[in-house]
């Protein structure tokens, strides 16, 4: 019975369960991640800065997010997508620990509008590679088919996070005490999602180590001349 209900409603096939609920756990914590920063990083913006640097703010964050997009397609080229994987979830992890240091001194050292400013400029870094990880993680695991299925449901995933963050955040400031610390919560994220990249890595090690099926046709039409690709 929950079989049928799953498939007739959800359109999962039984034999795409565990990697759709992990994929989903995964989407989730990245929501969690995303939501928290935004709210908490936004928040410490307001108090400590003025509307009129939000332009210049801007500009940086388009100019940071390019240059760190190219930056991970140069190392797309060089390291296998295990590593790669992994390896940005890393920085982005021990970056946000580092950052969060910083702000926790910064009122010591007279720089804690600086490094608001940096991490508002860090969670719009940490939202694409988040993404960009993510993503190709589920293009490897499903194919086409299974992607034009599932894909939308994993998304909710990050929406259902957004949505328990919103209502859920007066009550956890009031536990964890004080905006800052809300920080905390993303770097736990960010450290559960490193875990589950690989317990995913481990059950999907063919398939991550394989081209998705989309670039694999791409290749063999030009190969084979075909003029429309």
């Amino acid at each position: 019975m929950p079989n049928n209900f799953i498939k007739k409603f959800l359109n999962i096939e039984k034999n795409e369960y565990t990697p759709f609920l992990l994929l989903l756990i995964f989407s989730f914590l990245k929501g969690l991640v995303i939501a928290v920063l935004e709210i908490s990083i936004d928040s410490l913006f307001v108090i400590s800065s003025t509307p009129e640097k939000l332009p210049y703010l801007y500009i940086l964050i388009a100019i940071s997010t390019m240059a760190v997009g190219t930056i991970y397609s140069f190392f797309e080229e060089k390291l296998s997508k295990k590593k790669l994987f992994i390896f940005t979830q890393f920085f982005l992890l021990i970056s946000l620990i580092i950052l969060f240091i910083l702000l926790i001194f910064s009122r010591f050292l007279n720089i804690t509008e600086i490094i608001i400013q940096i991490l508002m400029v860090w969670k719009a870094i940490i939202y694409v590679l988040s993404g960009i990880i993510f993503w190709s993680t589920a293009s490897l695991i499903f194919n086409i088919r299974q992607s034009k299925r599932l894909f939308g449901l994993l998304s909710s995933g990050e929406i259902f996070a957004f949505i328990i963050v919103g209502f859920t955040i007066p009550f956890i400031i009031k536990i964890i005490g004080g905006t800052n610390n809300l920080l905390i919560i993303s770097i736990l994220g960010l450290f559960i999602n490193i875990l589950m990249l690989f317990i995913i890595y481990k059950k999907y090690k063919n398939n991550l180590e394989a081209k998705p099926e989309h670039i694999d046709i791409i290749e063999k039409n030009r190969e084979n001349k075909t003029p429309y690709l």
